[in-house]
């Protein structure tokens, strides 16, 4: 994750918020006079990781960011026993295969919205073939909102301004479907003005970050004096399927006689 940024700038300041891990804000100079009296000045100086970096009128610049995680931290050794006891599997064959395929990767820690206690209130997650899309939702719908406010608030706090500041909200999600959107929800959760402006982008995938970046950047530099709240929050949930002997896995140096590569 991308570590906090704080900057200081003359005239007009933005906020942004990257992921529901991150948030940035933004500062772009509004009139001509105040582009006059910055050349005055001279250009100040923006602190970013402890080095200085003069500030470009008129441009979006990244002053504060944010960032969460579920709570739950689950350690990569015991992710496939507790995956295949919460599923109620046992296979030996396809545990062995997915323990290998696990242990030739570089993940070491796992943060994860799925629970015991999620799996207790809905016990259909771990059945093969049920009909689970509304319940899948109703897990990320909340989720997703509460690694939102969580990131937006952290990065709020560095800002350093009240969030009454705020006039623009961009939120980003590809793990939820609802209308009213996420980005209501987020508002209502931080208590954003009614006025606050808001851009809802769904369904963009990995490229949503920087989608919401690229908008977040076009609403400050061409509104002055603008703040604008850029948030994304994502959870895999929604494919969350208990072991099946057929679905594919995926490995390196197959064992000869035991694993037939197909391709």
């Amino acid at each position: 994750m991308s570590s906090p940024v704080l900057a200081k700038l003359q005239g007009k300041k933005c906020l942004f918020n990257l992921c529901s891990r991150q948030i940035y804000q933004l500062s772009s100079s509004g009139s001509e006079r105040e582009r006059e009296r910055e050349r005055k000045m001279g250009s100040e100086e923006i602190v970013q990781g402890g080095s200085l970096k003069k500030a470009n009128p008129g441009k979006a610049t990244i002053l504060a960011l944010g960032k969460a995680f579920p709570h739950q931290l689950v350690m990569q050794e015991f992710l496939v026993d507790g995956y295949f006891k919460n599923t109620n599997c046992d296979d030996p064959d396809l545990k062995q295969k997915l323990t290998r395929l696990c242990k030739t990767t570089t993940v070491k820690t796992r943060y994860v919205v799925m629970s015991e206690e999620i799996l207790k209130e809905y016990p259909e997650l771990a059945i093969e073939g049920r009909p689970t899309v509304r319940q899948r939702l109703d897990i990320c719908n909340r989720a997703v909102t509460e690694m939102a406010i969580e990131a937006s608030q952290a990065c709020i706090k560095k800002w350093g301004r009240t969030i009454s500041e705020i006039t623009h909200l961009v939120y980003v999600s590809s793990s939820e479907a609802r209308l009213p959107g996420g980005d209501v929800y987020l508002a209502r959760g931080l208590g954003l003005s009614p006025e606050t402006e808001r851009v809802l982008l769904y369904f963009m995938g990995c490229s949503g970050g920087v989608a919401g970046l690229r908008v977040a950047k076009d609403i400050a530099e061409n509104n002055p004096g603008s703040r604008v709240l850029l948030a994304t929050s994502e959870t895999i949930i929604i494919g969350f399927k208990p072991p099946s002997v057929d679905r594919p896995f995926i490995g390196s140096e197959p064992i000869s006689g035991t694993e037939k590569p197909l391709f």
